[in-house]
């Protein structure tokens, strides 16, 4: 399945602010001391994630609007505005259409379903209290590990 220019465009967007998500994770991460509050970078650290998760996905996007209409759930938003966790519960809730799609555009469903689970899971710790270094390491190393999920989030001639 070719992509658009438009689309391409689209993509490198999501990726510009990725990139500055990523770069402010990074930095907050390295020039923190030690003692304090770890809660921000982890914060940017999922924006980057969800950035390239719906860049990733935008050519795929009205096609997995419809898979929402077909829910026929009351209340129902946009795909872009949602959240990791309802991104999350679409997976799970449309295995098969969803996995077709995404192999169209060469994401393999497993990969993305997983690391949306794992930064779905990871995330809310967020929002409790403050989170050491050990904590924002955890979390980095998630997203840049050698296990990186947003590797998950790229087609091969992408990466």
């Amino acid at each position: 399945m070719g992509s658009s220019s438009k689309e391409k465009a689209a993509f490198t967007r999501a990726l510009t602010v990725a990139r500055r998500f990523l770069l402010a994770a990074e930095y907050h991460y390295l020039f923190t001391p030690a003692d304090m509050d770890f809660s921000g970078a982890i914060v940017l650290f999922t924006k980057a994630f969800e950035h390239s998760l719906k860049g990733a996905l935008r050519p795929l996007e009205k096609r997995i609007q419809n898979v929402i209409k077909s829910d026929n759930a009351p209340g129902q938003k946009p795909f872009a505005k949602y959240t990791l966790g309802q991104v999350h519960g679409l997976l799970k809730a449309h295995p098969t259409e969803l996995k077709s799609m995404l192999g169209e555009i060469g994401l393999d469903y497993d990969r993305v379903s997983s690391s949306v689970r794992q930064i779905n899971e990871e995330a809310p710790a967020k929002h409790l209290a403050s989170k050491s270094k050990a904590d924002a390491t955890r979390f980095r190393s998630l997203i840049l590990g050698s296990s990186s999920v947003i590797s998950a989030l790229f087609r091969p001639e992408q990466a």
